[in-house]
């Protein structure tokens, strides 16, 4: 029968093939070893199944049409062979990646993970190279497996043939029933559920722009309706201008970004190792909080976020700072204005996904990341990072030239994946080398999850060296009284709890609870405080620190003083747009979390459970409405905001964060 089969029947058998059997053997796979929560019922995954295998139909029989005209002719026979075993290649891969990326990761391929990979494809080759070389040449070799087999099954069909007429029919009905649950599944919770059920389902749900809202909350009512409060107009900044020249206070400021660091392994949050003495001194003589959120949990969100008081959802996908046409004042803007010399200097390779965009201004300021390193980087799989030891040196030196009142921003990377310090860093503890063959960021044996947390703890530990070198430095030259740190984190970090490692993969306590220091001997006595507060806060707060007004653009407020009793809670907002796409917001003791690739809300009481076990989104469901509406509408601000239509970007600043609602009684 297959020797008798013409062109277009062996395009049906190759699709029904890939689709079922692929897909199957992926669905399978999926089921037994998945990390993560589970994203679908055993029906979904049936029904995805089979929507997954009518697109290989629809596609393979498009590329059958295409090609059946060039059949005559020999250039044209082989172009339409190459054509349809591109096509049938393709799907392969992305069915095979898609798969291989949720069992690593908790997810599967999306729109986001894509962009991720073509803003910055220098890096994803370099890591193709070097530590994810085995990992690349899998898939090409898959890919060229499946490319050259379809070729040669498809070659002795290729021959001129009539389409058949009864093809024709039913690849329009599947055609109809797909766009059919397509254009339903915003009112039917079942098909929302099926882009989170197998990997072309996930792709092609994460490619709609009504993905990123509208699948879990409609919209609510009026376009123009205030969303959220407006922000000043642009001309608030003048008035700014005017007020900060009377500024008296000018102490040194310096701003530490770390890596991935989760207060869970910091000593002066609890943890049992003596990993951060450093951070413990300034955190115990200062003021810090138990109770601190980052607004995202990839770097290129978080980080921005904190320099520029500026909450990092702005539209549908993953924003690469390609458009930079709203106002916005960072950290070293705003102090050089109240005559600061500044500096950044990060062991970071500030080009992933836009970063170097986003925080280059028309302020004069020392800009020095890995690209200006001219020794021996590290290598963190896809990007090139300095020793954090190094870069303290070109800290100490800039600070050994610059004479006060001086601004300092530093990123240190040691502790992020794969957590590699300089040969001559101290390793207290031991054994610290994993497998390196099944090392990786999406995952690694949890049998290891020992091995990898003390070099994860030996990286925290080299970092506070880092910090302590910097203090030592302060004292000798008599600048630690006067100068003002603050110590934050861009998120956290996993080790198999939640079945996950590293980050980027949820909003989870694990990823989103930061470190929040303040230090500052002259000013601040220290305290501990237990109030909810994000990494928006920073600017402002070091601004009321100096007796100044926070610049307009800011969206974060000052956290100096404890709000009074009684007043309203300002909610703090989260986002993921990467491996996956989620969105939450806390208002304590509430976390509400939309997962929008697995098209799930969550709500977790974090006094009570603080781990985040048990999902109260049926047993508290006035909760969770008024927590999705106060979300929804800032989201909606946000994105209306920032629309290429808006024109309230040309008078006024960004839109200001929501309070918390009243929430029924805990």
């Amino acid at each position: 029968a297959w020797r008798k089969a013409d062109w277009f029947q062996r395009h049906t058998a190759l699709a029904v093939a890939g689709g079922l059997g692929l897909g199957g053997v992926g669905q399978v796979v999926v089921f037994v070893t998945a990390r993560g929560a589970a994203d679908a019922t055993v029906m979904q995954r049936v029904v995805a199944l089979l929507c997954s295998t009518g697109v290989w139909l629809l596609l393979s029989c498009a590329a059958a049409w295409l090609g059946h005209h060039r059949l005559g002719h020999g250039v044209g026979r082989k172009l339409a062979i190459a054509g349809s075993s591109l096509l049938l290649g393709a799907l392969a891969t992305l069915t095979i990646c898609g798969v291989g990326l949720r069992v690593m990761s908790g997810s599967y391929l999306t729109a986001g993970a894509l962009m991720f990979l073509a803003n910055s494809s220098q890096h994803f080759v370099h890591g193709a190279f070097g530590k994810y070389a085995g990992t690349a040449l899998s898939i090409v070799t898959i890919a060229m497996v499946t490319m050259v087999g379809a070729a040669m099954l498809l070659r002795g069909a290729a021959v001129p043939t009539q389409p058949p007429k009864r093809q024709l029919k039913w690849t329009a009905a599947i055609a109809v029933v797909l766009v059919s649950m397509l254009m339903a599944r915003e009112r039917v919770r079942f098909l929302a559920g099926l882009s989170s059920a197998g990997p072309l389902m996930a792709l092609a749900g994460s490619m709609d722009e009504n993905f990123e809202l509208k699948r879990i909350s409609e919209r609510p009512d009026g376009f123009a309706a205030a969303m959220a409060p407006p922000g000043p107009p642009l001309t608030a900044e003048k008035q700014w201008e005017a007020r900060i020249q009377t500024a008296t206070l000018r102490p040194n400021i310096l701003i530490i970004m770390l890596e991935s660091v989760t207060p869970r392994h910091m000593s002066a949050y609890g943890y049992a190792r003596d990993t951060t003495p450093e951070l413990d001194k300034l955190a115990r003589q200062g003021l810090w909080w138990r109770r601190s959120w980052t607004t995202a949990t990839h770097s290129n969100y978080a980080q921005m976020a904190v320099i520029s008081s500026l909450f990092p959802r702005r539209g549908y996908g993953l924003d690469q700072y390609t458009r930079l046409d709203y106002p916005r004042v960072l950290w070293h803007d705003a102090l050089h204005a109240i005559g600061y010399t500044t500096a950044t200097i990060s062991s970071q390779d500030e080009n992933w996904q836009g970063m170097l965009r986003f925080q280059k201004t028309t302020t004069p300021t020392f800009f020095w990341f890995s690209d200006n390193f001219k020794g021996r980087h590290l290598d963190s799989g896809v990007e090139k990072v300095v020793p954090d030891d190094e870069t303290t040196s070109v800290a100490l030196n800039w600070l050994k030239r610059t004479t006060a009142p001086w601004g300092l921003y530093l990123n240190f990377q040691a502790t992020h994946f794969p957590y590699t310090i300089s040969p001559k860093g101290h390793r207290p503890y031991q054994p610290d080398e994993p497998t390196w063959s099944t090392f990786n960021y999406l995952g690694y044996p949890r049998a290891e999850r020992d091995i990898v947390i003390n070099r994860y703890d030996n990286a925290l530990r080299h970092v506070d060296e880092q910090i302590g070198r910097l203090r030592k430095y302060l004292e000798q030259t008599h600048q630690l009284n006067n100068t003002l740190w603050i110590i934050t984190a861009d998120h956290g970090e996993m080790f198999f709890e939640k079945d996950l490692v590293t980050h980027g993969k949820t909003l989870y306590q694990l990823e989103t609870h930061v470190p929040l220091i303040f230090h500052w001997p002259a000013k601040i006595k220290p305290e501990m405080r237990d109030e909810p507060v994000s990494n928006l806060d920073v600017l402002p707060t070091v601004f009321d620190f100096l007796g100044l007004p926070p610049h307009p653009s800011w969206q974060g407020r000052s956290l100096r003083k404890t709000a009074p009793a009684g007043a309203a809670d300002h909610a703090l907002f989260m986002n993921i747009q990467g491996l996956r796409t989620a969105d939450g917001v806390v208002c304590w003791p509430y976390k509400f979390i939309v997962d929008r690739t697995s098209n799930q809300p969550f709500l977790f009481d974090l006094q009570s459970d603080p781990k985040e076990d048990n999902n109260l989104i049926e047993q508290l469901p006035e909760v969770a409405k008024q927590l999705n509406d106060t979300l929804s509408k800032q989201l909606i601000a946000q994105m209306d905001y920032h629309a290429a239509s808006s024109r309230e970007r040309s008078e006024r600043f960004q839109p200001r964060l929501r309070h918390c609602p009243r929430l029924v009684a805990h």
